[in-house]
């Protein structure tokens, strides 16, 4: 099985075309989402973002990753915060992350999780 170095080097290789394709490819979805979630529990803070980057451009898809995903909502680390509440958006309305979202946004007033929110909604 391929670390997740590995797994982000190949997909990296192939740009983005691949993540992409995974939008309408549930093939290409059931071999890459995977691969990312594994990323997402990474020690290499960068691995994470890339990850989250990634499942942000998959989409509905990835709802795989959801609960993963919104996890990292709550990183000491901004940027993987942002990269996580964009990745929720783009997954969907009807996933658990998106609804955890949701309830977080009464708790949280900023402009990030507001408009992450009008996107899920």
């Amino acid at each position: 099985m391929q670390g997740p170095s590995d797994f982000i080097a190949e997909w990296n290789e192939d740009h983005h075309a691949l993540l992409y394709r995974c939008r309408w490819s549930s093939e290409d979805a059931e071999r890459i989402v995977p691969g990312l979630i594994r990323g997402l529990s990474d020690d290499d803070r960068l691995l994470v973002d890339e990850a989250l980057r990634a499942l942000f451009l998959i989409g509905t898809p990835a709802v795989a990753a959801a609960t993963r995903v919104t996890a990292l909502i709550a990183s000491p680390y901004s940027i993987t915060r942002r990269l996580a509440v964009r990745a929720v958006a783009a997954i969907g309305g009807g996933s658990e992350a998106a609804r955890e979202l949701l309830a977080l946004a009464e708790n949280d007033r900023s402009k990030l999780v507001r408009t992450a929110v009008r996107n899920v909604s």
